[in-house]
């Protein structure tokens, strides 16, 4: 019990910073550099937002799930290689080309309306091939400490995109990617657990796994023993995804998802410990991070608007 204890406190403390960073950058960037392209794909009335929001996540499930199953019959038939193509290619364009306009709608909030094509280009060239040889072959060129720093800045690109879509989109979303983490994790027939147990054999693939160590004391020699603890990068992404739409409605709502997402973080890994199998990591932040969501904007939030400082809130 006292092993199980340790390696649930230990794989917090290594993994919640990156999470609270990813999180925090997420949602200071949709709230400052808002995605003026975001679609919209909601009626202005809430039976037809809900009605809209639960099409739209039962096709980013259905979606999910085809590109999940390509990648574990690939993966299943040692198509290894197309599979590392195909995650460089994806990386390097959510890097160089999504980030190139994360980084042009900064630089016009900042009042920056002409910039230099070819530098632009160039830069966004450097930094999305920095990036992919620090995620894919991070010791081959000496790049192993920027690899958290990208895998961080994929999830942050890709949490921006998906926060822009209109609110009741984005609950039926993350609602419906919880439940099925759930059962792609736990299921004996889950696309998810059998690519993972695929990859406990094979070994991983890049680009879809932050893994962080942390030191397991050897109480027996005294020794240090080396583990990590792994988050699938997806994790990261709906996390911010949660704070970030969150923190589009009121700062309350989004401390609350924060505080949320790290509490069921801290559930999920205290429960790992305990069984010794992956266990999914959304539905638990998800499900709470929503529920503290719609509690602090509909109960709390009309509080603390008598108070003197409503104007922040």
């Amino acid at each position: 019990e006292v092993a199980v204890v340790d390696y649930g406190l230990g794989a917090f403390s290594a993994i919640w910073r990156p999470v609270a960073a990813t999180m925090t950058v997420a949602s200071g960037l949709v709230v400052w550099v808002p995605n003026e392209g975001a679609p919209a794909l909601e009626e202005d009335d809430e039976r037809g937002a809900l009605e809209s929001g639960l099409e739209n996540a039962g096709l980013v499930v259905v979606a999910i799930v085809c590109v999940t199953c390509c990648v574990l019959a690939l993966f299943w038939l040692g198509c290894v290689r197309c599979l590392k193509a195909y995650m460089l290619v994806s990386c390097a364009i959510l890097l160089g080309v999504m980030g190139g306009v994360v980084a042009l709608s900064a630089l016009a909030r900042l009042g920056v309306e002409t910039v230099d094509a070819v530098s632009f280009c160039a830069v966004a060239w450097n930094w999305s091939a920095c990036g992919v040889l620090a995620i894919f072959a991070p010791t081959r060129f000496g790049l192993e400490p920027l690899t958290p720093l990208f895998l961080t800045a994929i999830a942050v690109v890709m949490a921006w995109q998906l926060a822009a879509y209109p609110p009741a989109t984005t609950w039926c979303v993350l609602l419906a990617l919880a439940a099925y983490d759930a059962f792609a994790v736990l299921a004996p027939c889950g696309p998810l657990r059998l690519l993972v147990n695929l990859m406990a054999t094979r070994g991983p693939l890049p680009g879809l796994l932050y893994e962080a160590d942390l030191p397991t004391p050897d109480r027996a020699s005294r020794a240090a023993a080396t583990s990590s603890v792994k988050l699938g990068l997806g994790d990261f992404v709906f996390y911010s995804v949660l704070v970030s739409r969150a923190a589009a409605r009121n700062l309350p709502a989004a401390a609350a998802c924060f505080v949320a997402t790290l509490l069921g973080l801290a559930l999920t890994l205290a429960l790992l410990a305990a069984a010794r199998r992956p266990l999914p990591a959304l539905p638990a932040s998800i499900f709470l991070g929503v529920s503290l969501f719609f509690a602090t904007d509909r109960l709390i939030r009309p509080f603390l608007r008598t108070w003197p400082a409503h104007a922040y809130l």
